[in-house]
């Protein structure tokens, strides 16, 4: 493809605009998903952090709604702004009055878990629709030979995003640590609050709200919905209709077995050694963040060169480097553990301990980059939001579903039996998804390209 100027001036833009689409996306999911749990934790309890838990089902279950998010919409104003826009000055004023009232609601004698939960879990339904919106539209975007640049947008830009709610909130909401390095004069007040953070985050969610107003799409044409035969065709029944055809391919059944089982291994000794990090200063945790955002984000712009054509290739090295890394995380917890019997883990330990958690890190941010670019590969445009949706939902499901099996078992399960077990079942994963090949890509015919040998 011969590429303009013209055109990489727009891609650029186009990748900038997308990268902050994800990150503001990914501004609340961070707060429900860690900040609030744990200002939670230490006035509520784990049953209260458990009833507020409950605000992140609506990113699981989007997929139910999805389909009406890919065909109901203005087509003068465009098919995804006319549901990015709205939803993100809705999302905007929430946060205006949550700003106002947050603080009142934690530092309260008797803290109204209920009504957090309700308001976070409108977040995260609000989020759930604009990323349905917003990766059916980055798919648009950019041409099908650089779609892998929609799954980098992606990953960085919700990396920034949970790193800013989580990590960075919590250091400037710290005044020990804004004593420490940022102020002249101690202070018992902290430079930044929770309220001030939700304020700053609303206002954003409207200015880039107005701005999208004014951004063209891309109009829609017979190309943009090549598997219907127009736009009166894109209608809600018929996209859930597409879906139920899309779940009966024995191709696609057997790439959503692998999705749901392929990181049991991973999850169980990464759980395990998080179980062991646990004992570690917590300081340490906040350090291996910062370590752990700036290693991903050279990595991802190192692999966002090579991943262009060989998604799955690099998935299966990562993978294979992720099995290593999970064998040898169970081995050193082993050794570690009786040392310390139970007590702090310090000197040595932690330095152990945080070069496998750091490892973790980043070989999960390849495999989220590598299986990213190859789901927009194959994803059918005409409906991408949904598309995108059902196999980002399985590969979230396919993280989820180990954790609680393993706490269930880590009570009675002997570390060389959990090695073992992690060992088998790891290993059955990759040789299965090692027959998963990219196969041809035909305007005419989307619903899946992925073949078993």
């Amino acid at each position: 493809r011969v590429v303009s100027m013209k055109d990489c001036s727009q891609d650029s833009r186009n990748a900038i605009l997308l990268t902050l689409l994800y990150v503001i996306q990914a501004i609340p999911l961070g707060l429900s998903d860690s900040t609030i749990p744990l200002l939670l934790k230490a006035k509520v309890g784990y049953v209260g952090v458990a009833m507020f838990a409950i605000s992140g089902y609506p990113y699981s279950l989007k997929l139910l709604w999805s389909p009406i998010v890919d065909s109901v919409f203005f087509s003068k104003f465009g098919r995804r702004k006319s549901w990015i826009v709205p939803v993100q000055l809705l999302s905007g004023c929430l946060m205006l009055w949550l700003s106002f009232s947050i603080e009142d609601f934690l530092e309260s004698d008797v803290v109204p878990v209920g009504t957090l939960a309700a308001i976070f879990t409108l977040f995260t339904f609000l989020s759930a629709t604009q990323d349905i919106a917003v990766d059916g539209w980055g798919l648009e975007m950019f041409p099908v030979e650089d779609r892998h640049t929609a799954a980098a947008c992606q990953t960085v830009g919700l990396r920034i995003g949970f790193f800013l709610s989580y990590t960075v909130f919590l250091f400037l909401n710290s005044p020990h640590f804004c004593n420490t390095f940022l102020r002249t004069i101690p202070s018992d007040t902290p430079i930044l609050s929770l309220g001030v953070y939700i304020f700053i985050a609303g206002v954003t969610y409207i200015f880039l709200s107005v701005l999208l107003i004014f951004k063209r799409e891309k109009p829609l044409t017979h190309t943009n919905i090549m598997d219907f035969d127009d736009t009166d065709d894109l209608t809600p029944l018929n996209v859930y209709k597409r879906i139920f055809a899309l779940l009966k391919l024995p191709n696609l059944r057997k790439l959503i077995f692998v999705l749901l089982t392929n990181r049991v291994g991973v999850i169980t000794a990464h759980l395990f050694t998080l179980h062991l990090a646990s004992r570690m200063p917590q300081h340490v945790f906040a350090e291996i963040s910062v370590v752990s955002f700036i290693l991903e984000m050279l990595v991802m712009w190192f692999m966002n060169k090579k991943i262009q054509g060989s998604p799955l290739s690099l998935y299966l090295s990562g993978y294979s480097l992720m099995l290593v890394w999970a064998l040898m995380s169970i081995l050193a917890a082993w050794v570690i553990t009786p040392e310390y019997a139970g007590e702090e883990i310090v000197g040595g330990g932690v330095f152990v301990l945080s070069g496998f958690l750091l490892g973790f890190r980043v070989l999960a941010m390849i495999m989220f980059l590598c299986l990213g670019s190859f789901f927009t590969s194959i994803s059918d445009s005409s409906i991408g939001g949904t598309y995108l949706t059902l196999v980002n939902t399985v590969t979230n499901l396919g993280g989820t579903w180990p954790q609680a099996g393993f706490f269930f078992f880590f009570s009675f399960l002997i570390y060389l039996s959990l090695f073992l077990f992690s060992f088998f079942l790891h290993s059955l994963c990759f040789l299965f998804f090692s027959n998963l090949v990219l196969d041809n890509y035909t305007g005419s015919s989307r619903l899946v390209i992925v073949e078993l040998l």
